[in-house]
């Protein structure tokens, strides 16, 4: 659309131009013979500058309109970045929320039980529920961070959803985990051979490390680490677009 305008107001000035210059008298026999010779039109001083004047506003609007242009590519990029990195802080903050190891009380509780289900049974699957419980309270953030890929995708290129595909990933790994327990956890309850014991634990081992923050016990927590390193690459691709849009809202602030 600039574009277009520009080429509007390179056509207004051709026009203006071609406006500006006097009729030729055509009801005078001296005029009709400097046509038939092709002799020029007397134009006076004022036309000329009326025109130079009209053509120098023409300019002025295209220049005009590539600044605003410009100004609104950078505004959108900066409300775009502002917007992704405000999700990635936020979804890093609900991902700690979800895997934090106190529970508060009748967590699990909604979930809907069988009614034959054995009080022992309901009470691993209720523990299993807290995840996808926990996940349901603070799902919005996470629906608008998957769908706001696509925009980050179109304007900064598709290199840049890698962050949101982790991030994506992350809180699968998570869901599934919990599932994973339940499971294991059911099955030990109602009866494991004595040599599959061993495996199952191990499988609820490793499926702990993905559901529990254990950053504090001094082993490295490598899920945390996935979720920091999205979050500081999404910033590698936001805080220079959100630096300079700021300079340059500043710099006209600044004395000359």
């Amino acid at each position: 659309m600039p574009i277009a305008l520009s080429r509007i107001a390179l056509a207004l000035i051709l026009s203006t131009l071609v406006a500006s210059a006097p009729a030729p008298d055509t009801t005078r026999p001296d005029r009709v013979d400097a046509i038939e010779s092709h002799a020029p039109n007397d134009w006076h001083w004022w036309d000329l500058l009326e025109s130079l004047s009209v053509a120098a506003a023409a300019l002025v609007a295209i220049f005009g309109i590539n600044a605003w242009r410009a100004q609104l590519r950078g505004t959108k990029e900066h409300d775009l970045a502002e917007q992704a990195l405000t999700l990635f802080y936020e979804a890093r903050d609900m991902i700690g929320a979800i895997r934090h190891p106190a529970g508060g009380g009748g967590e699990g509780s909604s979930r809907k039980a069988a009614p034959d289900e054995d009080q022992k049974i309901k009470e691993i699957r209720n523990q299993a529920y807290v995840g996808y419980e926990r996940y349901q309270a603070r799902q919005e953030c996470f629906n608008k961070l998957h769908a706001l890929r696509y925009r980050f995708m179109a304007i900064f290129g598709k290199d840049t959803v890698t962050p949101f595909l982790e991030i994506h990933k992350i809180v699968n790994e998570i869901l599934f985990a919990y599932r994973r327990i339940g499971r294991d956890q059911e099955e030990i309850a109602k009866y494991v051979p004595p040599e599959k014991l061993r495996s199952s634990y191990e499988r609820i081992d490793e499926a702990e490390k993905i559901i529990w923050d254990h950053g504090d016990e001094g082993s490295p927590d490598a899920i945390q680490e996935r979720v920091e390193n999205a979050v500081a690459r999404m910033e590698s691709y936001c805080e220079p677009i959100l630096r300079r849009n700021n300079i340059s809202w500043l710099r006209r602030f600044m004395p000359r």
